[in-house]
């Protein structure tokens, strides 16, 4: 099951979904092409709180590369 949350970016909010392997998506909510929120998908703002604090310590500076479990999808190519 895809759960998602949000993040509030310096730069606007940030859509994050996750799978049971790791962090799927992370988008801009309010992108030219937004990818949509899936009807079978659940809001589940504690699965994200270790992507968050990554984040947030990012956006202050304090971080440069991130230690998060990723959950990638598409072609050889596109990984």
């Amino acid at each position: 099951m895809t759960r998602y949350g949000y993040f509030d970016s310096p730069l606007g909010p940030l859509l994050l979904a996750r799978d049971s392997a790791g962090l799927c998506q992370l988008t801009f909510e309010h992108h030219k092409h937004p990818r949509p929120i899936q009807e079978d998908w659940l809001r589940d703002d504690q699965a994200f709180i270790e992507t968050c604090e990554q984040l947030g310590a990012y956006f202050s500076g304090k971080r440069r590369s991130f230690d998060l479990p990723l959950s990638l999808r598409g072609t050889a190519f596109q990984k």
